[in-house]
């Protein structure tokens, strides 16, 4: 094959490629950030590779993690709040294609989980209902996505789809996409304690956080999520 055709074979699978040289924001927690990644999961340079990372390494994009060890969304206090007043999510990138927006463990053991008509930060569907509003009008060509967590608890995984259809955004549901994270810490699902716990030697680093295989699994399962968004 000449260098002209491959080069106009490399050119089409570039353009069918709709996340190639794209901007993508990740936002959230500790398992976010990537906390606790074991060794095989840092660059040489010591660059945490999470699940944000390995789709942006993928796929050429411009990537901001903005994961935040401990935080919440709603604005609780010493937690550094995603909806805080004049917080984070007024002080991202001007230019963002896909943003990701992925909380609910630390909300739901120090916050509140609220109603789907808060209208305040003081509780975590409020957080969502004062966020939302503002990046759809701020970011209105950004793809946004929500991720519902797979622990947490069941109301704060409800909260996360129904704030998703009220504000028209897209839901990736990671409790019932088949992501094997339940570790055994939901009394609501009914996962078989063996398997649950064979997967948690698997995918589990500490506490609620994934490992770098676990990260793996995220950002495959996303990454296809997010190209048909």
């Amino acid at each position: 094959m000449e260098n002209k055709e491959l080069k106009e074979m490399y050119e089409a699978i570039i353009k069918s490629n709709v996340l190639y040289s794209k901007t993508l924001v990740t936002v959230g927690d500790s398992i976010t950030y990537g906390e606790d990644m074991d060794e095989e999961g840092f660059t040489e340079d010591r660059t945490r590779m999470s699940y944000g990372w390995q789709i942006a390494n993928r796929n050429n994009m411009k990537f901001y993690n903005l994961g935040k060890s401990g935080s919440t969304m709603a604005d609780v206090e010493g937690k550094n709040g995603f909806s805080k007043e004049n917080g984070r999510y007024t002080q991202m990138p001007d230019q963002i294609d896909y943003l990701t927006i992925f909380f609910g463990w630390n909300d739901a053991a120090y916050g509140k989980l609220g109603t789907i008509d808060d209208t305040t930060n003081e509780t975590y569907y409020g957080g969502f209902n004062v966020v939302l509003p503002y990046l759809i009008k701020k970011y209105p060509d950004t793809k946004i996505c929500l991720i519902v967590p797979f622990g947490a608890s069941a109301g704060h995984r409800q909260a996360v789809r129904e704030v998703a259809d009220k504000w028209g955004v897209a839901c990736f549901d990671m409790h019932k996409s088949g992501t094997p994270f339940h570790f055994t810490k939901e009394a609501d699902v009914n996962v078989d304690k063996e398997i649950a716990e064979f997967r948690r030697a698997q995918y589990q680093a500490i506490g609620a956080h994934p490992n770098y295989k676990g990260h793996c699994l995220i950002g495959r399962m996303l990454e296809h999520f997010l190209r048909g968004i």
